[in-house]
């Protein structure tokens, strides 16, 4: 080597130390310095178009390049260097273009088809996307990546015709395999072409008489005049196939599930549990199928037998918030309020960040008589609520409760005033509110204020009479207590167990004992689980 060679090499590896010690500057003053003395020094200039890549000086790093390209047009990785800085700039069709090139003079790397394909894909250039798939296959034969993109290409364009041809075309070139026809029969039912989908699903079987996606996808298709006991029955032997993947299996069930929450229909809850049942047997191991079961008792009324479903999903995954929050629903609904408050208390630790937690843990220790620390677990879950509006209201008539029972009334009636901003037309947050007012010395009248508004809201309705009588109940006011209570009795009040409540509450008041017990138990027989109701029977006093 030349002196001259030596100096320019001394000056590049000079830059490439100043480069990998970040110092840009210096280095691109020593590169520039090597191409003045060798116009020809393709590293060089190569080197530098790093430097101003990782600068986001991305004109001077692709003119860089280009030249590092045009001394050496051979060398695949300034190429594959200019093709991310255009990607970087958004000039998806020059980028193409590269790949195209390096495609061409590589045709065995198949990373350059597909490099040149996803470029035309960012460009929009669909058409020519899937000609770059084209000249791949040409070169390579069809292949199950190249169809499946293609396809989706396709798909993409609104062109189902063609789509479904590619993957004909797969199922051609290899008619061995089971999945490919799986594959397009699937996509058959996604663009909801049934009878190909039948078609083909058909083909399946007759290769494989025990394929269960088949079968199961097969099972609901009879023309549309399967009763749902026979589409049910038809799962059954796929159910009891232990390989056949459970999510598979209950994704025939969801649909069902969804109409028996809807619908209340404990018929068909039957059927479909005979399923979960399989479920539970074939995988004992799955939280899924129990909570499968879970939900079915659960949407037809039968919260008994949906708990110990839910505690066997939550044995066997405690991370299903859905499972844990039906659970704590039960309690709430069940009046069983240890219960909740000891769900709550668990699941805040596994879910810490769920509002609802908070507000049912508020509830339940408002209910149990610890108001302060109700009062605490309400105002977190109101920091935490952030846009669930509704969820927001029921803290905020919550937790107005419970100031008031703390004797905080100026917070109890903000709360209040808030509830109400949020809806305006709620004729049982003025109830409550009037309640609660009607407990504070000398605020009959605008108790009794407050109660009309809500009455007004909701003359009609049995449970609206009764709060309405109720809050004359406080006020000691018993004739017109009486007068608003029997008004809900005589519609749809005997049905519910509030309203029978308060109407033993205020037989005991005006001494008619034994009637109040009678009420008192028939509120009991109608659901309310209260001990508190328990206790007031047992005792025969009114407890406060």
């Amino acid at each position: 080597m030349s002196e001259q060679e030596i100096n320019i090499q001394k000056i590049f590896i000079e830059a490439n130390g100043e480069r990998l010690l970040g110092n840009f500057d210096k280095a691109t003053v020593l590169y520039e310095e090597v191409l003045k003395k060798d116009k020809t020094n393709h590293a060089a200039a190569y080197e530098l178009s790093r430097i101003y890549s990782a600068t986001s000086k991305n004109d001077e790093a692709i003119k860089s390049l280009k030249t590092a390209i045009l001394i050496d047009p051979t060398n695949i990785w300034y190429q594959q260097f200019l093709a991310e800085v255009y990607e970087k700039t958004g000039q998806f069709s020059e980028s193409a273009e590269l790949y195209e090139d390096l495609a061409k003079a590589h045709p065995n790397n198949e990373n350059y088809y597909f490099k040149w394909a996803f470029y035309l894909v960012k460009a929009n250039s669909l058409d020519k996307a899937i000609k770059a798939y084209d000249a791949l296959e040409k070169q390579k034969g069809i292949n199950e990546e190249t169809v499946r993109r293609k396809h989706a290409l396709y798909l993409g364009s609104g062109d189902n015709k063609k789509a479904g041809k590619e993957l004909q075309k797969l199922i051609n070139a290899f008619p061995k395999q089971v999945n490919y026809r799986l594959l397009l029969a699937t996509f058959y039912d996604q663009i909801g072409d049934k009878k190909n989908a039948t078609s083909v699903y058909k083909e399946v079987l007759q290769m494989d008489s025990d394929n269960a996606k088949a079968k199961l996808a097969l099972s609901g298709n009879g023309g549309g005049n399967n009763k749902e006991g026979q589409y049910l029955n038809a799962l059954k032997p796929v159910f009891e196939q232990e390989e056949v993947n459970i999510d598979l299996k209950l994704a025939k069930l969801f649909p069902l599930i969804n109409k028996v929450a809807n619908d209340n229909d404990q018929a068909l809850a039957d059927q479909v549990i005979e399923l979960t049942d399989i479920l539970e047997r074939v995988h004992p191991g799955k939280a899924k199928g129990f909570a499968a079961a879970g939900d079915l008792y659960y949407h037809s009324d039968r919260p008994a037998q949906a708990l110990p479903k839910y505690l066997k999903t939550l044995e066997l995954d405690e991370t299903v918030f859905s499972v844990w929050e039906n659970v704590m629903y039960i309690h709430y609904e069940d009046q069983d309020y240890e219960a909740l408050r000891k769900v709550s208390e668990e699941v805040m630790d596994i879910f810490p960040n769920k509002a609802i937690i908070y507000y049912l843990n508020g509830f339940s220790l408002s209910q149990l008589g610890k108001v302060e620390d109700a009062v605490d677990a309400l105002d977190q879950a109101l920091l935490m609520v952030g846009q669930d509006g509704k969820l927001k209201f029921d803290i905020l008539n919550q937790i107005g409760e419970a100031y008031n029972i703390q004797g905080n009334h100026t917070d109890s009636d903000d709360a209040f005033t808030q509830a109400l901003a949020l809806n305006s037309k709620s004729a049982m947050t003025y109830l409550r509110y009037a309640k609660a007012v009607a407990t504070r010395t000398g605020q009959g009248d605008r108790s009794k204020s407050l109660a009309k508004n809500g009455l007004d809201l909701a003359p009609k309705i049995s449970i609206v009479q009764a709060e309405y009588g109720r809050v004359f109940y406080l006020l000691e006011d018993y004739e017109n207590a009486k007068k608003w209570i029997d008004k809900a009795l005589a519609g749809k009040g005997t049905d519910d167990p509030k309203v029978l409540e308060y109407y033993g509450d205020l037989l005991f008041r005006t001494d008619e004992i034994n009637e109040a017990i009678n009420y008192w138990t028939k509120a009991q027989e109608k659901g309310n689980r209260s001990s508190t109701l328990e206790r007031k029977i047992a005792e025969r006093k009114l407890l406060k």
